[in-house]
């Protein structure tokens, strides 16, 4: 039986971190999605590891609102200084592909018994870009393909039951103005509020 969005939430909202096992600084071998935060070309970081159990629990809540397995792997780091604070990852493994989100400790806490909606935005946003096809589809600019993302992330917040405000509330980490990558902060936080409007449908 499927576990409705209350118990969710108690789920994700209770669980406790289980900080694992973690590998020397690496950058990855594949194609970069997303540098969330950054216009770095670069990422470096150390210390990778799994996620508490809270931020395992929002992402396999995100796939199953949208019904497909989780075949993400979720991961935290510590980000060296002017590399982003979370990424989106993909890189070709045999017929298919291995996709990977990792975000930076310094900035995401998943382990103080609460339910964050700055992470919960963060990894939806991630997640949007990967399962979009993201890095694909070339023909859909990459501010599109942002927008893209920020409403999913929105739509997911909606399905968690959060209100407009909590929806939006990931996207005060932005700054607000654009790049030729990625949109102003306002054109992001009204996309990531469409995304929760078509949630409440």
């Amino acid at each position: 039986m499927n576990p409705t969005r209350r118990d969710m939430i108690a789920g994700i909202a209770a669980s406790v971190c289980c900080q694992c096992g973690a590998s020397a600084h690496t950058e990855p071998q594949g194609t970069v999605i997303c540098n969330f935060r950054s216009k770095a070309k670069n990422i470096l970081g150390e210390n990778f590891g799994s996620v508490p159990r809270a931020g395992q629990s929002a992402l396999n809540f995100i796939f199953d609102s949208i019904g497909i397995e989780p075949d993400i792997e979720f991961l935290m780091a510590d980000f060296h200084h002017g590399s982003p604070i979370a990424y989106a990852w993909y890189k070709p493994s045999g017929f298919t592909f291995k996709r990977r989100i990792v975000m930076d400790r310094a900035y995401f806490s998943w382990d103080e018994g609460r339910l964050g909606w700055h992470e919960f935005g963060v990894l939806g946003h991630e997640v949007g870009h990967l399962i979009s096809g993201h890095g694909f589809r070339r023909h859909v600019t990459s501010h599109d393909q942002e927008l893209e993302a920020d409403q999913f992330a929105g739509f997911i917040a909606g399905r968690l039951g959060a209100t407009a405000e909590q929806s939006v509330a990931w996207t005060n980490l932005l700054t607000s103005e654009g790049s030729t990558r990625h949109p102003k902060r306002s054109k992001r936080k009204a996309a990531s509020l469409v995304g929760w409007k078509l949630a409440q449908d």
